[in-house]
């Protein structure tokens, strides 16, 4: 019977570190189109390194370093701000919805684990700065 409570425990904790990636939505005046290019524009004013992106398909995704140089070396590890962004048409009237997902990526040099860090850190940040400059919160 203790073998399985801890194979249990061991399996719920395990699930409880696993997590998919959080996604905020805010909806614009903006057409499809003019949301994208701002999605697009301010990717690029914070430094993120373009991994994909389809305009047709109104899909962008892209990562930016968050860690680097000292800390690094002495940590063994990097990380990276992801975000993906989805522009849509609105569902009611005219103008687009704009929904961003954050996420963080580590990499210990055998490979990216990515987990969800939506409400804290530095793709929070720029998921915020992303709503505040090509959208109106929903």
């Amino acid at each position: 019977m203790k073998k399985g409570t801890l194979s249990l425990a061991i399996a719920l904790l395990a699930a409880g570190c696993v997590t998919a990636p959080v996604s905020s939505l805010t909806t614009s005046a903006n057409s499809v189109g003019g949301t994208y290019s701002c999605a697009l524009r301010e990717l690029t004013r914070l430094n993120y390194v373009l991994l994909g992106a389809d305009r047709d398909a109104g899909f962008i995704r892209a990562e930016r370093k968050t860690s680097g140089g000292v800390l690094s070396v002495l940590g063994g590890a990097d990380f990276y701000s992801e975000i993906s962004v989805t522009v849509l048409p609105a569902t009611t009237g005219s103008g687009s919805q704009l929904r961003v997902h954050s996420t963080m990526a580590k990499d210990e040099g055998r490979g990216r684990t990515t987990r969800d860090m939506h409400n804290t850190g530095p793709a929070k940040k720029d998921a915020d700065l992303l709503h505040a400059a090509c959208g109106s919160a929903s």
